[in-house]
């Protein structure tokens, strides 16, 4: 049998051009590792400043929702005191319709024009307080749906951050326990608006009573015609 003839040796320079091939192979692999971690690296600065500029929007409406509340308990308290002020005042005229009769035609006619005055001027802080709880509420409501609709894209920008990288870490959201607090205040509110609902049928009853009063004082004054 005869004998196969070894493969002939390469060159050095076909090992240096064969050297040459796997250098570039392995630097356009390194080029376009490079790429992509750029590529990655500039989304995570991306979705990390969106969730910064959602959590500033978030901390604004939560601070916007403080100041209205704040307002309307100012303007429930005036409207309160004003009210108690009133019914002093009306209860101070009908102390002072309890007099001799030779008096009470004329006091009753005081008593009428301040009734008048007062029924008037109920009826129109009546209708201002239904008006601004009314406001307040869709205020609140409209608030709360923009703060759960901005925490609601916090979390899956945060959820998505952690499927992308899940080594890194996320700090719990600062403004949940402020987020907690407004929404408590809003439930004493509802509460507060319930009792000032109480408080006006209470005086509108109180109304009626002062009527009939007065149409008691009318009765008897008409024996001096």
């Amino acid at each position: 049998m005869t004998s196969k003839s070894p493969a002939p040796a390469s060159t050095p320079q076909e090992e240096y051009e064969a050297e040459l091939r796997q250098n570039q192979v392995l630097q356009k692999h390194h080029e376009d590792l490079q790429n992509r971690l750029a590529t990655i690296e500039k989304r995570k600065k991306a979705l990390q400043q969106l969730c910064e500029t959602i959590q500033a929007s978030k901390v604004r409406l939560i601070d916007q929702l403080k100041d209205i509340n704040d307002v309307e308990e100012q303007k429930r308290n005036a409207a309160r005191e004003e009210s108690e002020q009133s019914l002093r005042e009306y209860q101070e005229s009908l102390d002072k319709s309890k007099i001799p009769l030779n008096l009470e035609k004329s006091q009753y006619e005081m008593v009428k024009a301040r009734y008048q005055y007062l029924t008037d001027c109920w009826e129109a802080k009546k209708a201002h307080l239904s008006n601004s709880i009314a406001q307040t509420r869709y205020n609140t409501q409209l608030l709360k749906a923009k703060i759960r609709e901005m925490h609601d894209r916090i979390e899956k920008f945060k959820a998505a951050l952690k499927n992308k990288y899940p080594n890194m870490s996320f700090d719990d959201d600062p403004t949940d326990g402020a987020f907690s607090a407004v929404f408590s205040k809003q439930l004493r509110f509802q509460q507060e608006a319930n009792e000032k609902q109480e408080q006006k049928e209470e005086l509108e009853k109180k109304c009626r009573e002062l009527q009939r009063r007065r149409d008691l004082l009318k009765k008897n004054s008409s024996n001096f015609d």
